[in-house]
């Protein structure tokens, strides 16, 4: 009999706990533990190591592990994804971005995607007004992931069972060539950072100060800050802008670590950049994941 070992991956609340637990044919092993910071607006618990279920399949055995959502554990995706045979994405329909929750596991496991080991199952599709699949499938392929795109409901048996067998058949007969979608509709994968998204931050315990300033120097947004620190984090900013164009380089996020009381921590998003002035006795990494959520759920 052989045996795989599968990962299913994605971002808090995308489904992976349900979709081990509803396709397992033994006692699941979980790792839930109740949440006490955004995430508690979507789900009660969450993951901190790991899900597990084996399922039985024909002359197969499939080993499914399922990563933790939260990228405070990401220690844990490296752990998991060590001798792993094949990768399942489920993605968030209902979040605000979907695609930057693409983007950042198709950069977190490029050393493991290949064309033919992974597969993407969109969930939630029926929480948020519709967006064709086509449109998942062509940022699917920008992102050099798979051309295998499905809108799943990760409560369903058939719906595991169907992503776990497409993943393995393609896995051991990959195909010479894959097509990729044309597109004729308009596809937005920016975002942009909202009053109510503002309000939620200031409102982290963390954070002391924080700003928005536009790609013209502009500051749109500002809390608690003075003149000399609005200069210092429009500086910044443009200093990350000119890094881009010289090294030919994206820069997502910047962590400055103070050497007294404060930290600040830089988001660029489309043509923004947020700067966030937070306590330094505060986790960088926790208060990453309370401003990810924001960007997604607010």
């Amino acid at each position: 009999m052989k045996s795989y070992k599968v990962i299913v991956t994605g971002p808090v609340g995308a489904g992976k706990t349900t979709a081990v637990q509803a396709v397992t044919d033994t006692a699941p092993v979980s790792t839930d533990t109740a949440v006490s910071d955004m995430t508690r607006c979507r789900k009660a618990s969450t993951t901190v190591a790991m899900d597990y279920g084996v399922l039985h399949l024909e002359d197969k055995t499939i080993h499914i592990y399922g990563t933790p959502g939260q990228e405070r554990f990401d220690f844990m995706w490296d752990i998991l994804i060590s001798k792993g045979d094949a990768l399942i994405l489920l993605v968030d329909h209902s979040r605000n971005n979907p695609y930057r929750d693409m983007q950042h596991y198709a950069e977190y496991f490029a050393k493991f995607i290949r064309p033919h080991n992974t597969i993407i199952g969109i969930t939630h599709y029926d929480q948020k007004e519709p967006r064709a699949i086509e449109i998942y499938r062509q940022w699917a392929n920008e992102l050099n992931i798979t051309s295998l795109v499905f809108f799943i409901d990760a409560r369903a048996k058939q719906d595991i069972v169907f992503l776990i067998t497409q993943v393995l058949e393609i896995l051991n007969n990959p195909p010479l060539a894959h097509h990729t979608p044309t597109i004729t509709q308009s596809v937005s994968a920016s975002q942009t950072i909202t009053n109510t998204m503002l309000a939620k931050m200031s409102e982290l315990a963390s954070v002391i100060d924080l700003s928005i300033i536009n790609d013209q120097g502009e500051i749109l947004h500002a809390k608690g800050i003075n003149t000399i620190e609005q200069e210092t984090m429009l500086l910044l900013a443009q200093l990350t802008t000119q890094f881009e164009a010289v090294m030919k380089m994206t820069v997502q996020k910047v962590l400055l670590k103070g050497k007294h009381d404060h930290n600040v921590l830089l988001f660029k998003e489309h043509k923004q950049a947020l700067s966030l002035v937070f306590d330094k006795r505060y986790s960088p990494q926790l208060l990453n994941q309370q401003v990810e959520d924001i960007l997604q759920w607010a």
